[in-house]
């Protein structure tokens, strides 16, 4: 606020409370808001911070599709991507088809989903089904990881004590020095 107001350092003491800022928006205006606004609103455009799709005017008006977080959601959408990563890397170590259970576990959450009133039973359920579709999934993605590094003399490199890779590979133990990202890395 204050370095809005052009102060150059930083005042500790009240320097406007409330009423002189609203007896300065009465002097200048309505129009010259709007006319602040529209100019800081064509800025954010043209450096790409904002996309030009409307503005919203009021807090009662906002878009539809607005999606909430819930455990099994977020469940599901960790199992969505691992079947697609289990899919682009069973393509690209031509494994046939990896049964993933994908369209029994998306008719399970989508019964779950469209539900009206959900009891603690039925989310327990949905939670348990969706765990255990992650947990399947997720033992055939490191399947396919360890066939990779088995034909590609992959290298399993990560960190931390409790790294899954790093549980799972001993020969990265000695090999990887560090880094913020998981991955692979291929050997010299």
């Amino acid at each position: 606020m204050q370095a809005f107001c052009g102060f150059r350092s930083m005042a500790t003491e009240e320097v406007l409370d409330a009423s002189t800022l609203a007896k300065i928006r009465g002097k200048l205006g309505l129009s010259f808001f709007r006319y602040m606004e529209e100019k800081t609103y064509e800025v954010l455009i043209e450096r790409r911070i904002i996309r030009a799709r409307g503005m919203l005017m009021d807090a009662t008006v906002f878009p539809e599709s607005v999606k909430y977080p819930t455990d099994v959601g977020l469940l599901n959408d960790v199992r969505e991507w691992l079947v697609k990563s289990i899919r682009k890397l069973g393509n690209a170590l031509g494994v046939k088809r990896v049964r993933t259970y994908k369209r029994k576990a998306r008719q399970e959450y989508l019964k779950f989903a469209k539900k009206k009133t959900k009891t603690k039973k039925t989310i327990a359920k949905a939670k348990k089904a969706m765990l255990q579709y992650v947990r399947r999934n997720l033992r055939q993605m490191w399947e396919l990881v360890e066939k990779a590094g088995r034909r590609r003399k992959l290298v399993f490199c990560a960190v931390g004590k409790d790294s899954a890779l790093r549980k799972r590979s001993p020969v990265s133990r000695e090999r990887c020095t560090g880094g913020r990202r998981i991955g692979l890395r291929t050997e010299s």
